[in-house]
């Protein structure tokens, strides 16, 4: 897990329900003083819209420790509860969940530590065949290194257990043979987020306030399928959910005498900072629809999504606006490696763009799910680093060394496998050069299969 650190979110969380802790015998009291330290550039979204001109005091209020928290540290408080020996599949089967097998046999401590760094996580099971990590909704697409996912989602639970644990109570002990013979130990976490504390209302309507936003959309949809979907990417960071007018069905009744029937689907429309590229599983669009006037672009943060009307997707007035209340800066998808080339080691396998921004480097890098990572020299080149072979005339505005790769040096003359196998050069540090190393990476534990339907 040697990109974890890069990978979790690093925003602030603000929600109007307080963390939630559980006592020994699974009973939930509040502890509205638990905060938590969070990096100089996070992010906030109050899930009670009315409360953003209050954003500054929010921000100063998020960097305060809470008394709970370090009263916590100084007794040694286990973060997770132990249940007993075997799988927690009691009453009704296992529950959706992911997997953590990169070590066999499973360690508390490694899925421990994979657990922590998803709020989202509220307990696993660890085993000689490794872990199953239990979530309260579906993580993020190339955010959890080493955790296998199914088909960019997660693996399906049984009966009526084929669903998201909501809260660590919902992980129950269970019996079966194979949880015992593997020799299984059951854990939840005994501090965790509401469920519903993800995604603000930000009103009635659709989210057109001042003009639609460059967007995507799906159908069908309604809250549940697209707050899943806006879950799946970390490029989302909101959806307005509602039913739309496809079109108006004409037919005779007698001579002169005409029905008309109006024909409506459920929809979304799902908005992101930038561009998605790869994986989206349910969303349709290929390219995002075009925005309206100064609106044509992406929303970089949901403070920027406002309520508007549109007749067209707001067929009997149920359309609603929400927008998640914990997202990634837009600088954070990537991660500074270094201010020299990324020629730590000797220079890796790549490919060039020529002249350009940086913005305009990292959006080429973004274009394809095989880039881990880039370097880029001010009024120069822009190199980019993948962890396989493009094929030729496939990456526009890409320049090959005939039809493949430009080569590597020495025992770097192959492609990096993940972001974290780009170094920086030891070369005095330079304000026209950048290494920067990709922290959404979507790795072969992932399973995409034949997830992507766009």
């Amino acid at each position: 897990m040697a990109l974890a650190a890069a990978l979790p979110q690093h925003t602030i969380h603000l929600h109007k329900a307080s963390e939630v802790v559980m006592d020994s015998s699974g009973a939930i009291k509040a502890a509205p003083s638990l905060v938590r330290r969070q990096d100089d550039k996070a992010s906030v979204v109050p899930a009670d819209l009315e409360q953003w001109p209050k954003l500054a005091e929010a921000l100063l209020a998020e960097r305060v420790v809470g008394e709970s928290e370090e009263k916590a540290k100084s007794k040694g408080a286990d973060l997770y509860l132990l249940l007993g020996n075997n799988i927690c599949n009691g009453g009704g089967g296992l529950w959706k969940r992911y997997e953590l097998n990169a070590l066999t046999p499973g360690r508390y401590d490694y899925c421990a530590s994979a657990c922590d760094s998803k709020d989202e996580c509220v307990g696993f099971d660890v085993g000689r065949t490794g872990c199953n990590m239990y979530t309260q909704k579906a993580v993020a697409v190339g955010t959890w290194p080493s955790v296998r996912f199914k088909n960019a989602g997660p693996f399906a639970g049984e009966g009526a257990h084929d669903a998201f644990p909501q809260t660590p109570s919902a992980l129950t002990l269970g019996t079966s043979k194979f949880g015992q013979d593997e020799m299984f130990k059951c854990y939840r976490k005994n501090v965790f987020k509401p469920a519903d504390s993800y995604y603000g209302l930000i009103g009635g309507h659709t989210c057109s306030g001042g003009g639609l936003w460059k967007r995507y959309k799906m159908t069908p949809g309604n809250y549940a399928s697209c707050a899943n979907a806006c879950n799946q990417r970390d490029e989302c960071i909101g959806f307005d959910a509602g039913t739309w007018a496809v079109s108006d069905d004409t037919t005779q009744v007698y001579q002169e005498n005409f029905q008309t029937k109006l024909l409506t689907t459920p929809g979304c429309f799902m908005y992101t900072q930038k561009p998605v590229h790869g994986t989206w599983p349910g969303v349709q669009a290929t390219t995002s629809e075009d925005g309206e006037g100064d609106h044509d672009a992406y929303p970089a943060t949901p403070s920027a999504l406002a309520v508007g009307y549109r007749a067209r997707y707001e067929v009997g007035n149920q359309t609603k606006c929400y927008g998640k209340t914990l997202f990634v800066n837009l600088a954070q998808y990537y991660k500074k490696v270094g201010q020299t080339l990324c020629s730590g080691g000797g220079r890796w396998k790549h490919y060039k763009k020529s002249g350009g921004t940086l913005d305009a480097c990292k959006s080429t890098c973004d274009s394809k799910d095989e880039c881990v990572g880039l370097d880029f020299v001010k009024g120069g080149d822009c190199r980019l680093y993948t962890h396989v072979a493009i094929p030729p005339t496939s990456w526009e505005g890409v320049i090959f060394d005939g039809s493949g790769p430009f080569a590597g040096e020495k025992d770097h003359d192959k492609f990096p496998p993940t972001p974290s196998s780009l170094t920086s050069d030891k070369g005095k540090a330079s304000q026209t050069q950048h290494c920067l190393a990709k922290t959404h990476f979507e790795t072969p534990d992932q399973v995409l299969g034949d997830a992507n339907t766009r």
